[in-house]
């Protein structure tokens, strides 16, 4: 639980904030990059990749969820597999929208490079 003093940060505080940060940093840092790479494989089409998440249908038509991509991943011989249904649905909310869902053009936002 965290105590707010509403005033400056002790060094401990000041410790733990730039530590998360970084790691925060780092993790974008890292998303970015598989972003790059998954943008230059050749094989890649994204309109595949939107349209096999949604076979599941727990989202609206011409939308995914996290339910679909929860289902996908579990299906997956990977690490990710075994994500939980909670991350999946906080790896995508920056993207969705208020039900939760992601368009097409979400998706394309959510795994292409920024830059």
């Amino acid at each position: 639980m965290c105590s707010c003093n509403g005033g400056e940060l002790d060094v401990q505080q000041q410790d733990a904030l730039a530590a998360f940060l970084r790691t925060l940093a780092d993790g974008e840092i890292k998303a970015e990059e598989a972003r790059c790479r998954l943008s230059e494989e050749r094989a890649f089409d994204p309109v595949s990749a939107f349209q096999g998440l949604q076979r599941g249908r727990r989202s609206r038509q011409g939308c995914i969820n996290a339910y679909d991509m929860h289902a996908w991943l579990g299906e997956q011989p990977h690490v990710a597999a075994s994500a939980a249904l909670e991350d999946v649905a906080a790896m995508i909310s920056p993207h969705a929208d208020r039900l939760g869902e992601l368009r097409y053009e979400d998706f394309l936002r959510f795994i292409m490079p920024t830059q």
